[in-house]
């Protein structure tokens, strides 16, 4: 919150509130991928000859 990536509103100055949607796509857009999630893009890439990463 403190760089300000993430929306929030503190009305009495303590208690810092979060919307659930603007919650939801921070999670989403910070992901990080599993070691087999990785391994399974690697394997299709190489099947289709993908030389760009």
């Amino acid at each position: 919150m403190s760089s300000r990536k993430l929306e929030h509103s503190k009305p009495n100055g303590k208690v810092a509130y979060i919307q659930r949607a603007e919650c939801d796509r921070y999670v989403r857009q910070n992901t990080i991928r599993t070691i087999e999630e990785i391994n399974q893009e690697a394997a299709q890439r190489i099947k289709k000859g993908g030389r760009s990463w």
